[in-house]
């Protein structure tokens, strides 16, 4: 096998690493945001996903895969907006990683 193909093997097989990674921190996201969500007893109305990496549109519903962004820190950022009214939200910013077989959060309000 010669040094290219070597390269260009590890480089796949990183890129393996990354999409798995990322698939379980998206399944994290998900975990974690429909716990929170059962445990306050909030239906789909009292709060939504947002992005920290771009201005926030409430006429856009986000997936996790558009409102987390990985960001330099090594965790994995999004917004959760409460709609306690029609003039009265709060948005709580949530970071997420995988280390160590562990799921370290970060959170930040944002009133």
């Amino acid at each position: 096998m010669s040094k290219f193909q070597e390269m260009r093997e590890a480089v796949a097989e990183q890129g393996r690493r990354w999409d798995e990674y990322r698939q379980l921190c998206y399944q994290d996201l998900v975990t974690i945001i429909s716990g929170f969500g059962a445990y306050c007893q909030m239906s789909g109305q009292d709060f939504a996903l947002a992005p920290m990496h771009e201005e926030y549109n409430p006429q856009i519903k986000y997936f996790v895969p558009g409102a987390a962004k990985y960001q330099n820190d090594g965790f994995w950022h999004f917004g959760l907006v409460f709609n306690f009214s029609a003039f009265q939200m709060a948005l709580l910013e949530l970071g997420l990683t995988r280390s160590k077989g562990k799921v370290p959060v970060k959170i930040r309000s944002r009133w």
